[in-house]
């Protein structure tokens, strides 16, 4: 198991209490009942309008020691300070829904039963199951300062890049974009951080 419900609890109720203050998804804000989405999400995430709730007290601060790592269509990550990444899905998850805590974590139980690749690694992860919610902790894989030049011997070469996108598509990992994957220079593989949306389960 990695992290505990402790912090799943108190990282959820953060981001509820925030969400009472106008927290949306890649969204800015444009007007008291509009928005404009920044990455085209579509109709999943863009389908409804904001609803704002006044702001009659105090805004809430992040717990201390916690960092906001990540922004996606459904959900938001959060570094705890012993280093364990948790995902807050918007709304509240409560069954298989698209991208939820729920979804990734039956994609990743799927992906682990097939036969594992020496071209990517699929993080360690647990699922806390907060009644209504459920909030997922998962291994941290740091963003690398080179973004694939090829020239250094940090970054992955073309070759080891080709490897994994054939097996991401071999074990139907899908939506492997920059953001959702992390270079792991020691062991020359890619690490799926993010196991949203996959044809395996």
């Amino acid at each position: 198991m990695i992290g505990n419900a402790k912090d799943a609890r108190l990282i959820r109720d953060y981001f509820r209490a925030m969400m009472s203050f106008g927290e949306s998804p890649q969204w800015q804000n444009n007007a008291k009942f509009g928005y404009q989405c920044n990455y085209n999400c579509g109709e999943f995430c863009c389908g409804e309008k904001v609803r704002w709730i006044a702001i009659l007290e105090k805004k809430p601060k992040l717990p201390k020691g916690w960092k906001t790592i990540g922004n996606g269509c459904s959900r938001k990550a959060f570094l705890s300070p012993d280093g364990i990444v948790y995902k807050v899905t918007f709304d509240a998850d409560y069954g298989l829904g698209w991208q939820g805590n729920r979804t990734e974590m039956r994609n990743i139980i799927s992906i682990l039963r097939m036969p594992s690749s020496d071209a990517l690694v699929i993080p360690r992860a647990t699922l806390f199951d907060l009644g209504k919610d459920a909030v997922m902790a998962m291994e941290f894989f740091p963003q690398m300062a080179c973004n694939e030049c090829h020239f250094c011997d940090e970054c992955p070469t073309p070759q080891e890049r080709r490897d994994f996108n054939a097996a991401a598509r071999k074990l139907k990992i899908e939506d492997t974009h920059d953001g959702n994957i992390r270079w792991i220079p020691r062991q020359r593989r890619y690490a799926v951080i993010d196991i949203g949306i996959s044809a395996s389960a």
